[in-house]
């Protein structure tokens, strides 16, 4: 296992290797943020220990990717495999409005001024973190999605982004999502592997949600056992804009993931829920945060998770108004059912409030499955594994039932019973 101190030392030029054609500004930006990471510390989580994980374990780079001829033909909008963008099949009318859905590596040269901005705004604090600060000097993909003034995408934009696997290679992501004010759009994006070789993977999506825009966000995570991972996501909401973003984390390797909203302006809504499986010996650790800074804004955050054999799960619900933001709003739940008696379940709400006009709560509660519901399916002739299958549906039916995107609602349920009938 490699420190991020040992790897900026052994991997000096790194920045300039993995993204040879980056822009002047952009090679100097990543050059400084390598040095800057020297001198930083990963962020600790509470009750999460991930320094002993490869993520810092920098690999050769391919020379070389081939693309199964599958991919070009799957149903999304946007298929990326690794470094390469596969394809992206935007309808004629958006582009007519101005929508922009590029790669980063066009986005460098056919948008410059505008990914400039947004990128040096995704890193806006990085000196305080050392992960910020790796992705930062590293990321060799990702996109960049644009949508402008009061422009309403009348179908979900979806997404598949696939880790590249079948080598040695590590995966360090970014997708930029900018809606200007008025704008609104829903997107389906999910993120799997393809390949088996142990990797590192390091995804960071930011959204800029200008005033009176709305987005709908979700998001099924499927990175594989051999999978060491990183994900950090977060929205930035200005006046009445509404983020609501679901979060469903089938991963079956060990994940630290970071999910945070920002309600920067009067009568801005993020609502965050996360629902979450952890099997086998793998550990989750998900710290999801609202944070209110200005008045009137609201904060919903909802996570249900359920552990299944040796594993761990932890969830730590953040809920933060800061002075001055008088008649906020924040609420959490947060909800683990254990399958077994080996497992690990940690559910931490945390209120952090400065202000006193405000209305704030959290519940949180960490159980097994109902026994006499258990025994009353059984007496009805059902396998045990189907029994604990319907338990579990109708514990995470709320969340489920909400995502828009029918396809990916199916493929959770699928993989839902999946872990529970192997397990």
């Amino acid at each position: 296992m490699t420190t991020l101190a040992q790897s900026i030392e052994t991997h000096t030029d790194w920045p300039a290797r993995l993204l040879p054609q980056a822009p002047k500004w952009l090679a100097e930006f990543r050059a400084d943020s390598w040095q800057q990471a020297l001198n930083q510390q990963p962020p600790r989580f509470p009750k999460i220990d991930y320094r002993d994980w490869p993520l810092f374990d920098l690999k050769a780079i391919p020379p070389h990717i081939d693309v199964p001829g599958n991919l070009v033909r799957k149903a999304q909008a946007v298929v990326t495999l690794g470094r390469k963008t596969i394809k992206i099949d935007l309808p004629a009318d958006l582009i007519a409005q101005g929508v922009v859905v590029c790669d980063l590596e066009e986005a460098m040269t056919t948008r410059a001024a505008l990914f400039e901005k947004y990128f040096r705004k995704c890193f806006s604090n990085k000196a305080q973190d050392g992960l910020a600060l790796w992705q930062a000097a590293l990321v060799n993909s990702g996109l960049f999605i644009y949508i402008p003034k009061n422009v309403h995408l009348s179908s979900a934009l979806k997404i598949l982004q696939l880790q590249d696997s079948r080598q040695e290679e590590n995966f360090i992501n970014l997708m930029i999502i900018v809606l200007e004010t008025g704008a609104q759009a829903e997107i389906s994006q999910e993120v799997s592997t393809l390949g088996d070789c142990a990797n590192a993977a390091d995804l960071r999506t930011v959204i800029f949600a200008d005033a009176d825009s709305t987005l709908t966000y979700t998001v099924l995570d499927t990175l594989s056992a051999k999978t060491s991972a990183h994900i950090y996501r977060k929205s930035q909401l200005d006046q009445d804009a509404r983020v609501q973003s679901t979060f469903v984390e089938m991963n079956q390797g060990n994940v630290v993931s970071e999910f945070y909203s920002d309600l920067l302006g009067s009568g801005s809504n993020a609502e965050t829920k996360v629902v979450a499986i952890t099997a086998g010996k793998q550990t989750q650790g998900i710290n999801t945060k609202i944070t209110n800074y200005a008045r009137h804004s609201v904060g919903n955050i909802v996570q249900h998770g359920v552990l299944l054999d040796e594993s761990k799960l932890v969830f730590n619900g953040i809920g933060r108004i800061i002075k001055g933001a008088h008649a906020a709003y924040s609420q959490q739940e947060n909800r683990l059912l254990m399958l077994s008696e080996f497992v690990q379940g940690d559910a931490n709400p945390i209120l952090l409030i400065d202000e006193n006009d405000v209305i704030a709560g959290h519940a949180a509660s960490i159980g097994q499955v109902d026994r006499q519901q258990l025994y009353y399916l059984l007496s009805r002739g059902l396998t045990k594994s189907k029994a604990q299958s319907l338990l579990v549906k109708g514990f995470l039916a709320e969340s489920l039932s909400e995502i828009s995107d029918k396809a990916i609602a199916d493929y959770a349920i699928f993989l839902i019973e999946r872990s529970l009938f192997n397990g």
